[in-house]
């Protein structure tokens, strides 16, 4: 994703912009959560950031099933990617989860039968 939002001009995300409630309630949870976040990224609770991280799955799954990100329209385009880049924001404060690697010992005996 980061190859897409790294083009993009714009700084903030413009709910004028939005097409469909998904988009709306994906921008407010983002920085509903924002909010919860910062406190206990900086006091390290990290599992209570994961569970908050966790709870954005319902918003994410909804803009995934009714939104087309890569719109013609490059101003609707570059605002559903600007919120796809706050989300990879708050996600990066804990991991980069593009970087972590599969070991053997947690694939587990059931890959073994290769």
């Amino acid at each position: 994703m980061a190859q897409y939002t790294e083009a993009i001009t714009a700084k903030t995300v413009n709910p004028q912009l939005f097409d469909h409630e998904a988009e709306k309630e994906l921008a407010l949870s983002l920085e509903e959560h924002s909010q919860r976040i910062a406190p206990l990224f900086q006091s390290a609770n990290y599992v209570e950031v994961l569970t908050q991280l966790a709870d954005l799955r319902g918003p994410v799954d909804r803009f995934f099933e009714h939104v087309l990100v890569m719109a013609e329209d490059k101003k609707k385009r570059e605002n559903r990617l600007l919120l796809l880049r706050q989300l990879r924001s708050l996600f990066l404060q804990v991991a980069d989860i593009a970087l972590l690697v599969e070991t053997q010992e947690m694939k587990g005996p059931a890959s073994n039968a290769e």
